[in-house]
C-alpha cells in the first residue's frame, strides 16, 4: 500500500485513498480490507464524517482533477499494518491559501499521540504546495483531545461559532518547519 503521495512518520503512514479505494472503504468494506491487506477497525471514521461522503466528498473526487484535496487519507499504524484513523482536506487552498482540514481517529488509538504526530507530518508536507499560507480546522467545544491535537501542532484560536471553535495555523513554510 506505499504510494508516492505517502507521508511518513517512525511509527505512521498517512496513505490517499484512489477513487475505486475509497469508495471500496465507505461501502465495500470487506472488499477494501482484502484487497489492502489492511486491519480496519470500523471506528476509525466519526459517523458523521461518513455521512458527508456521499454528499460532499464524492462528487468532489468525481469532478476534480487534484483528488489528494479531495479523498480521505488513512493513517495506518506501520507496525500493525492496521488503519487507526483518517484525514481529509475540504478542499484545494482558495484565494487567500487558505486550506480547511478535518480528522478522526478511532476511541482505541487517541491518547498516544498519534493523531498529532499525523498531523505534524501532514502540515511540514504542505510546504510543498506554496500556495497553502494557512491552515483551518474546527472542533466542538468540549473535544478537548481534538483541541489538544491543534494546540500542539501550532494552531491557534481565532474564532467561537456556536458550539464549534474555529482554529487557524498560519504562516506555514520556513518557521513551521523548525517547530516540528
Amino acid at each position: 500500500m506505499k504510494d508516492f503521495f505517502d507521508i511518513s512518520t517512525p511509527r505512521l503512514l498517512v496513505h490517499p485513498l484512489e477513487k475505486k479505494a475509497l469508495f471500496d472503504f465507505v461501502f465495500l468494506r470487506n472488499k477494501f480490507i482484502n484487497e489492502s491487506n489492511l486491519d480496519v477497525p470500523d471506528n476509525i471514521i466519526d459517523p458523521e464524517l461518513l455521512a458527508s461522503l456521499t454528499d460532499v466528498i464524492f462528487p468532489q473526487v468525481n469532478k476534480n482533477k487534484n483528488i489528494l484535496f479531495y479523498t480521505l487519507w488513512l493513517i495506518i499504524l506501520k507496525e500493525k499494518n492496521q488503519a487507526a484513523g483518517i484525514f481529509c482536506m475540504k478542499g484545494e487552498p482558495d484565494e487567500q491559501g487558505e486550506i480547511e482540514i478535518g480528522y478522526s481517529i478511532g476511541q482505541q488509538f487517541r491518547n498516544k499521540g498519534l493523531m498529532t504526530e499525523a498531523l505534524r507530518a501532514i502540515v511540514y508536507w504542505f510546504d510543498n504546495f506554496p500556495e497553502i499560507t494557512t491552515v483551518k480546522a474546527e472542533t466542538l467545544s468540549d473535544n478537548y483531545s481534538s483541541i489538544r491535537v491543534l494546540e500542539k501542532v501550532g494552531f491557534r484560536l481565532r474564532q467561537r461559532k456556536g458550539d464549534y471553535l474555529l482554529w487557524k495555523l498560519m504562516d506555514l513554510g520556513d518557521k513551521q518547519k523548525k517547530s516540528i
